[in-house]
């Protein structure tokens, strides 16, 4: 086990020991290698077992308990992007209710 300075967000392969640059913030990240089968353990009620390997896709099973919220990072930036979108109104809808309000007080 080693422990590297990485950045979030990493998305190339990283090698044990090494230093990870990438975008975000600088954060310590353990970095472990594993084969097909074995796990890590994180706290006392999560398990990460390596399922399969191929090419450059790696499955892994993670078993939690149901208070334990898993995600997949790409869609929750998609998510926070999503929703980012959707709370900004366009310039159009403005433009389209200042020429509605406009009209209800003349």
């Amino acid at each position: 086990m080693h422990l590297v300075r990485a950045r979030h967000y990493q998305l190339s392969p990283v090698r044990e020991g090494a230093f990870v640059r990438g975008r975000g913030s600088v954060t310590s990240m353990l970095v472990l290698s594993r084969r097909v089968g074995e796990s890590i353990v994180i706290g006392d009620s999560v398990t990460v077992t390596v399922l399969e390997v191929r090419g450059d896709v790696v499955r892994v099973g993670i078993d939690a308990p149901r208070s334990v919220t898993v995600h997949r990072e790409e869609l929750l930036r998609e998510l926070a992007e999503t929703n980012r979108a959707s709370a900004s109104p366009s310039e159009d809808a403005i433009a389209s209710l200042a020429q509605r309000l406009t009209r209800r007080t003349d």
